[in-house]
């Protein structure tokens, strides 16, 4: 309860106080921010980067890395290693680089292409995950100028126009850069499911394939 006009100045001075040291909070710009949670990795990564790569594979990643033979398309059945490869690749980048799920992530540019904004998922000041709304424009800078762009699981379903057109989209802003795709698809699958002028575009870069049962429950330390 306030009673004199002292207490009146020390509430307004508590509360100008309060009102600097929020100012001074750190904000993070939510375009920066296209992750599966707040440490930037993707979900599972310390057991990844312990699963077996197996060898033909682990080389041919390693040499694409060396010379830039962008994109990189990482294709199996489930369970066969190619989003743990995935992972491991996406840990030699420390200039935070974008890891998401693909339909979610073409979906989101889909809609920001048709005229609103890109809702995407970032951490605020306080530590929590919640849902910002960013410009297309915006956004697209965002992920033209990343070290790295990870998107796992494409064509888990029949693309939409606006979905392909995205994918498109990002083939060709990304091109000559980081670039690393997962899918349980061969390349033909996907020109089927898309067209020649993107698997084009990712024959342009490095395939690998991966072989042979699922490998899920099998734990060995290998490093690609």
């Amino acid at each position: 309860m306030v009673e004199t006009d002292e207490d009146v100045v020390a509430i307004g001075a508590q509360m100008e106080k309060l009102r600097g040291q929020i100012a001074r909070l750190p904000v993070r710009d939510p375009a920066e921010a296209w992750v599966p949670h707040h440490e930037h990795r993707p979900p599972g990564y310390e057991d990844a980067v312990k699963t077996e790569i197996p060898a033909p594979q682990r080389k041919k990643i390693k040499a694409a890395c060396k010379a830039g033979a962008w994109p990189l398309l990482l294709s199996g059945d489930y369970g066969t290693g190619k989003t743990c490869a995935a992972a491991v690749v996406f840990g030699q980048f420390t200039q935070r680089p974008i890891w998401a799920r693909a339909d979610d992530f073409l979906s989101a540019i889909a809609q920001g292409r048709g005229g609103k904004a890109v809702p995407i998922e970032c951490v605020n000041e306080f530590g929590e995950t919640v849902t910002k709304s960013v410009p297309y424009d915006q956004f697209m800078g965002r992920v033209r100028s990343r070290s790295a762009v990870f998107l796992d699981d494409i064509a888990t379903r029949q693309p939409t126009d606006p979905m392909y057109q995205s994918l498109f989209d990002l083939l060709e802003i990304r091109k000559g850069q980081p670039l690393v795709m997962t899918t349980n698809k061969t390349l033909s699958e996907l020109a089927a499911m898309y067209d020649d002028r993107v698997a084009d575009r990712l024959a342009a870069g490095t395939v690998v394939r991966f072989e042979g049962k699922s490998r899920r429950q099998k734990r060995r330390k290998c490093t690609v």
